[in-house]
């Protein structure tokens, strides 16, 4: 009978959560600017005064999506930002990624509880978050199911807990719009990378262009518009 191949216990399934409240130590201090919600479940290391933006896109990116959020993602490390993004498919797990490897701070917010994990897939991403000191964060209580409204929920979350939000790539109905539109009702910076030449035809970069038609968005074609946002998300981390 061939042997059987336990995984062994790792960062995700040991590390202890904790739950936290408005007012109380480590509480992040942006959240409690945005209507806090009364409980935060926390798994890792959560500063209060943490520096934070939120870098969100679609589950299906192509190529354009995948090097614009990993080139993004290591600029705002190099400036000492954690990344905030949800633990999903496509985008959000480049995220992550693109901040570990850079060897900065990442924080996922789940639209689950902190005892479940979703996607399921993303196991071995959420020990390395938590192996390098980031942390897992969630509205929900231990038990608690999913439905659709989780997503929105968590949504919310992210871009509270930053000072901008960065959409790297999504389509016209995709779910990243809700955290868009959270971090304009937040007063929190909102930026778009804009696709150009035939990347501007995909189907998911179409909501980067209708989010740039918007007033106060802030527009990322190339390089040589980092020191603005670089720039507008230093002012909006004093004034905070």
């Amino acid at each position: 009978m061939p042997e059987i191949k336990r995984r062994q216990p790792g960062a995700y399934a040991t590390s202890p959560f904790q739950m936290i409240q408005p007012g109380a130590e480590g509480y992040p201090e942006r959240l409690q600017h945005i209507d806090a919600p009364p409980d935060l479940w926390v798994k890792g290391e959560l500063p209060a005064q943490m520096r934070g933006v939120t870098c969100v896109g679609t589950r299906k990116p192509t190529r354009w999506g995948r090097v614009v959020t990993e080139r993004i993602v290591r600029r705002l490390v190099e400036e000492g930002y954690s990344i905030v993004s949800g633990l999903a498919l496509g985008i959000d797990a480049l995220a992550h990624e693109a901040a570990l490897d850079a060897g900065g701070h990442t924080v996922a917010v789940l639209p689950c509880s902190i005892d479940q994990l979703y996607p399921k897939c993303h196991r071995d991403l959420a020990e390395r978050i938590l192996a390098s000191g980031g942390a897992l964060v969630s509205l929900f209580a231990p038990g608690s199911k999913m439905n659709r409204g989780s997503f929105i929920r968590r949504n919310r979350i992210q871009s509270g807990l930053s000072v901008g939000t960065v959409v790297m790539q999504c389509a016209k109905d995709s779910g990243t719009l809700h955290t868009a539109r959270f971090a304009q009702e937040q007063g929190r910076l909102l930026c778009a990378a804009k696709p150009q030449g035939r990347y501007a035809l995909e189907t998911q970069s179409q909501g980067n262009l209708e989010l740039l038609e918007q007033p106060g968005s802030l527009v990322l074609r190339s390089r040589e518009d980092y020191p603005e946002l670089l720039g507008r998300l230093r002012e909006l981390s004093i004034s905070a």
